[in-house]
């Protein structure tokens, strides 16, 4: 007498693991699917979605911007979390950096703190203070672009957060008011508000330094560093912004561009009066190490280091910031360039072709 098993043998058995094969296989290619949109949603830019949702966060009364050319980056409102009062550590205790890393450098007040962009990618503002000076610290991974400011405003601190909106392809980030209609939009590399109640109000540029950390911690081996414990769970050691930053094209259109230079060419951009100006520094002579400019009577000095990282130091009444070429001939489509020692603009100009670049579709 043949015995019956509760077990399927044979050829029950092999139809049994072909279904087991083929519900896991299913449930695989699911959770791909899932989580790619859930990464792509939520970390990557969309061109598509409509520029109107800025109106249901933020006051666009008295914009001297096109609302129509700012853009959803993704993120809701904060859901890019700036960073408020931010643990810092000794510079001995940030064994999580490497020496090439990049980080933006803070010197005042015989105090010397760095904000590794590893670390701004994910946050894009620091409201810190050193003593009486508060001061915000800004990083845009879609422009490359830094900048640091002056918190106050008409005698009041604002404290600013990440709006998840994008002018230019730049950051737009807003200052926070218990009513959210008394909340202004500012655009980084305008340093200054472009809608709400603070509208065309300048936010006070502070010196900083865009270098390695390790020229800063030579340089100041008493620095602080901002903590990894930030109070948000992120994967600090990863660069979600490589792939972007190796490929040529944008992830959303600019009014202007010129193929004067690489769209991502890292260019230092000076503002003096109603001046503004563009210094390639990755194109000059590798010889020059160091270059006095004049811009509207104010002196401009840059000192290249060997690591290729340049320092920045200029008189009172000029605004610099570091950023990629296309986003600031985007904000600033009349800024001048660099032409001096170290670097031939006409000799350059002979080796570009003259076409314009037309606006950079989305470009996954």
């Amino acid at each position: 007498m043949k015995r019956h098993t509760f077990w399927p043998q044979g050829r029950e058995l092999y139809l049994c693991l072909v279904l087991m094969a083929v519900i896991l296989g299913s449930g695989y290619i699911t959770y791909c699917h899932v989580a790619t949109r859930i990464d792509s949603e939520c970390r990557m830019p969309s061109c598509s979605r409509s520029t109107a949702l800025v109106s249901l966060a933020f006051n666009l009364e008295k914009a001297c911007i096109p609302a129509g050319k700012i853009y959803h980056g993704g993120p809701p409102k904060d859901g890019i979390p700036a960073l408020n009062h931010p643990l810092l550590i000794p510079a001995a205790e940030a064994g999580y950096l490497n020496p090439e890393d990049r980080i933006i450098g803070v010197k005042m007040g015989g105090e010397a703190r760095a904000y590794p962009l590893r670390i701004m990618a994910w946050h894009e503002c620091v409201n810190d203070s050193i003593g009486d000076q508060p001061f915000l610290v800004t990083y845009c991974p879609l422009c490359d672009s830094t900048a640091v400011f002056d918190r106050r405003v008409g005698g009041e601190i604002l404290e600013f957060g990440v709006s998840g909106f994008l002018y230019q392809s730049n950051l737009l980030f807003f200052n926070r008011r218990d009513n959210p209609e008394e909340e202004s939009l500012w655009c980084q590399l305008m340093g200054q508000a472009v809608s709400g109640p603070l509208s065309e109000t300048r936010l006070r540029p502070l010196s900083y330094q865009l270098v390695t950390w390790g020229h800063w911690r030579a340089r100041y081996p008493d620095s602080r560093v901002l903590s990894l414990q930030t109070g948000h769970k992120r994967n600090y050691d990863q660069n979600f912004y490589a792939d972007y930053a190796a490929q040529p094209g944008l992830y959303y259109p600019v009014d202007h561009s010129r193929n004067l230079f690489d769209l991502k060419e890292p260019v230092i951009g000076v503002r003096a009066g109603e001046t503004t100006k563009a210094y390639p520094f990755h194109r000059m002579d590798k010889q020059v190490r160091r270059i006095e400019d004049i811009v509207e009577g104010k002196r401009v000095i840059l000192e290249r280091l060997d690591d290729g990282q340049v320092l920045v130091e200029s008189e009172e009444g000029v605004e610099f910031a570091h950023s990629f070429w296309f986003a600031w001939y985007a904000l600033h489509p009349s800024t001048a360039v660099y032409d001096g020692p170290g670097f031939n603009l006409a000799a350059w100009l002979e080796s570009r072709p003259p076409e314009e670049i037309q606006q950079t579709a989305h470009i996954r």
